[in-house]
């Protein structure tokens, strides 16, 4: 709200996204410093802009291996703004609140099995998030464990039909990490029922009603860890936090349909 406000107002500027970026608005605009992601798209701009005389930085939180890695970006922010003090008290403050879902859940029992994935219109239709993404620590941290196929070295891994059906029969909560920015068809994850094969509706996350999509900026809302871990927590433990509202947690909501 506080962007399209800005926007509105002319307080702020829209260059363009990624490759379709405007190198010569954004060099009208006279930035001090240009903050740079690490998509190829960006380092192309990137290297236009410095080509101007515009100083470039790159922000490379995306990279980090765990949640909290991420959220320690916003020390940069604040260092770049002149509030060091600030962002480090955001980034403690979070840490504390984060230890303290921890704790809560800790003489909860077993874990529930969690599946988070994505979808791709491509074969194979499925990629799961594995030990080396952050989303696997925000699972951790949350009180979950997550489902993947051993051995793999990489951040997630694509499945066939068959492959994914076996995970979404074995999981307690199913998690679609795509905010449905992109899906606005989408009622409930049977949405992504495919070819006769994968039927969300008979797999017992659904059942339950256990299943969730990402909230639309959980991806770029990062810094705000413990928002996104107590969303977790909730939804895997859902007894434990019976008084939390629907408005506190919005960085996973129910995809269920139930």
């Amino acid at each position: 709200p506080a962007l399209k406000t800005a926007l509105e107002a002319g307080d702020t500027v829209y260059v363009g996204s990624s490759s379709k970026a405007d190198p010569e608005l954004i060099a009208s605009l006279a930035p001090q410093i240009v903050f740079v992601g690490g998509m190829a798209s960006d380092v192309e701009v990137a290297q236009k802009l410095e080509e101007s005389g515009i100083f470039c930085l790159y922000f490379g939180d995306f990279a980090e291996e765990d949640f909290l890695g991420r959220a320690q970006w916003i020390e940069l922010i604040g260092a770049v703004a002149g509030k060091d003090e600030e962002a480090r008290s955001f980034v403690t403050e979070n840490v504390a609140e984060i230890d303290g879902i921890t704790e809560k859940i800790q003489a909860a029992g077993e874990k529930p099995k969690v599946l988070w994935f994505t979808h791709s219109s491509s074969e194979p239709h499925w990629n799961l998030r594995t030990s080396q993404d952050y989303v696997n620590s925000i699972v951790e941290a949350a009180g979950g464990e997550l489902l993947f196929p051993e051995g793999t070295e990489s951040n997630s891994v694509k499945l066939s039909n068959e492959d994914f059906l076996q995970y979404i029969n074995e999981a307690d909560c199913i998690v679609f990490g795509v905010s449905l920015n992109s899906y606005p068809d989408a009622g409930d994850i049977t949405f992504f029922n495919k070819e006769g094969q994968i039927d969300f509706a008979a797999c017992p996350a659904f059942q339950n009603g256990r299943c969730y999509v990402v909230g639309y900026d959980w991806a770029q809302d990062t810094a705000n860890a413990a928002e996104i871990v107590r969303s977790a927590a909730a939804r895997f433990y859902p007894e434990l936090f019976a008084d939390e509202t629907e408005e506190n947690l919005s960085k996973v909501i129910p995809f269920s349909g139930k």
